[in-house]
């Protein structure tokens, strides 16, 4: 009669306690403490970029946005600006950004990076031009927030 006893109480035992859930023991939400918010676990930043003129048009223009992207594939589109030229995206950069968009037409054009700081995507861009004795120096566009706790990576 003992073990009939001892695996009742074990059952009662465990099922008091709860059953872990996502984000950690039982009973948590994954939110934030004290928002009720959800943590995104992950976001993707890239450049999106559109030729606002005709393929053969000289000068090129290229529209150039920002896009973030949390892990449920919600985007959002932030725009930048319209530049002269052809644009491309590559990772990294400098300030430490997450990723560089670089415009460019006959010996001039612009670089946009994005850099993380805290919760805040911030969103700067420098104009070049060739032969330039010094770079000039970079501006603040805008700044994006994003979820608390979210891994940020880029996307060229």
């Amino acid at each position: 009669m003992p073990p009939r006893i001892v695996i009742p109480a074990l059952a009662l035992a465990l099922a008091a306690c709860g059953g872990k859930q996502a984000g950690g023991a039982g009973g948590g939400t994954g939110a934030e403490p004290g928002t009720g918010d959800p943590l995104v676990k992950q976001t993707v930043v890239s450049f999106g970029t559109t030729l606002t003129t005709g393929p053969d048009v000289e000068p090129p223009k290229t529209r150039a946005w920002l896009e973030v992207t949390d892990e449920t594939g919600a985007a959002q589109s932030f725009p930048i600006d319209t530049y002269v030229g052809n644009c491309s995206a590559e990772p990294g950069g400098e300030l430490g950004a997450l990723g560089t968009l670089r415009c460019w037409w006959a010996g001039a054009g612009a670089n946009v990076i994005a850099v993380m700081r805290g919760p805040e995507i911030i969103v700067l861009r420098q104009w070049v031009e060739e032969g330039a004795d010094e770079p000039f120096d970079y501006e603040e566009l805008s700044r994006v927030t994003i979820a608390y706790g979210a891994k940020v990576v880029f996307q060229p």
